[in-house]
């Protein structure tokens, strides 16, 4: 596979970690709301949470979107983004340091390959780049 293959694949394979779990924490996000804890919020709350965990996805397909200009920083700022919500949580509640700590595992270990995808697409940015020079 040449440079150019290489990188685009390394950087299509990072995209897809950051929209993947901005998806997944909006489908989680709704899960929570509609199926685990139905009927215990009033609407307002409701509309307000799925604003914010919407807001919190198109956040992460902005980073998607920036990532070929800045791949490095779009992950990392993807993983201080979700480990930011997780803390905010702990703060709110206490108990959710435990909660869904499988997910959060996942979630940590899909960002942090999709930080090694930006590294060397980083690498191969550079490489290609003093070819061409």
């Amino acid at each position: 596979m040449d440079q150019r293959a290489e990188l685009n694949a390394e950087l299509r394979k990072a995209r897809g970690w950051l929209i993947a779990v901005g998806i997944l924490m909006f489908v989680m996000d709704l899960l929570y709301l509609f199926v685990i804890n139905k009927g215990a919020f009033d609407d307002d709350t409701i509309r307000m949470v799925v604003m914010i965990s919407a807001g919190v996805m198109v956040a992460f397909f902005a980073l998607a979107f920036f990532l070929s200009r800045a791949p490095k920083l779009c992950m990392i700022l993807g993983l201080v983004l979700f480990w930011g919500i997780a803390l905010f949580n702990v703060r709110e509640d206490p108990s959710q340091i435990t909660k869904g700590l499988l997910i959060k595992i996942f979630f940590t270990v899909a960002l942090v390959r999709g930080l090694q995808n930006a590294n060397r697409a980083e690498f191969l940015k550079k490489d290609l780049e003093r070819v061409f020079e």
